[in-house]
């Protein structure tokens, strides 16, 4: 739980207990650039974090895109990171903590360009253009 403009995030536990578990240096206030932070999982030992600078592209219309970030807790390393699904070589393909959709058209596209493989293959294989979304549950190994 945190505001995208405060320093410290927080849990908060089903006891109703505000817990800190996250502190941001330097200070926002201290900042070039605001930079909004936000958890996307945690466990005991890691914080999967989105960071992304409040940067407004007017003419593409867009903001700038996000890192994502692995906080190890014991050694306090922060690393980069990118999740990809074995069964997918086109790296592009964003694959999200947890849960992910992946959209039908995406991946009767990718069998074509023969960039899928195993149980993702042969799921694709049986999809109409005008299908739902694939959803896709992530575990971490």
């Amino acid at each position: 739980m945190n505001d995208y403009y405060s320093d410290i995030i927080f849990s908060f536990s089903r006891n109703k207990e505000l817990t800190p578990i996250c502190l941001k240096e330097p200070s926002i206030k201290k900042q070039d650039k605001n930079i909004l932070t936000s958890i996307i999982a945690a466990s005991e030992k890691q914080l999967f974090l989105k960071l992304q600078i409040k940067d407004y592209d007017f003419k593409a219309e867009k903001y700038a895109k996000s890192t994502r970030v692995l906080v190890n807790r014991a050694t306090k390393s922060i690393n980069e990171y990118q999740l990809t699904n074995k069964d997918i070589s086109d790296k592009s393909v964003e694959v999200k903590l947890r849960t992910t959709f992946l959209n039908s058209e995406v991946l009767i596209e990718l069998l074509k360009n023969e960039k899928l493989a195993g149980e993702l293959k042969s799921i694709a294989e049986k999809l109409k253009e005008d299908d739902n979304p694939v959803l896709m549950k992530i575990t971490l190994k």
